[in-house]
């Protein structure tokens, strides 16, 4: 939110099954956001942007939404 309280979209996700639940910055400007599955970490970059990184266990890099519920594909 900037000092008037809007929110202003930093990163617009195309995944699904995502459901964001916590967010917290570190010194650096580094954006960590908490998922159900995953942590998504948000590296600032020139003129406002984002770089994605997705955080998840090796074992995880690939998975499948099944039900509603993430499964790893991979080991």
């Amino acid at each position: 939110m900037d000092i008037d309280g809007k929110a202003n979209e930093m990163y617009k996700s195309g995944e699904r099954l995502t459901y964001p639940t916590s967010a917290a910055i570190d010194a650096n400007g580094v954006v960590y956001v908490a998922m159900r599955f995953f942590v998504l970490r948000l590296v600032p970059q020139e003129a406002s942007r984002y770089n994605a990184e997705w955080l998840m266990p090796e074992q995880c890099r690939v998975f499948k939404p099944e039900q509603y519920i993430c499964g790893c594909e991979g080991k």
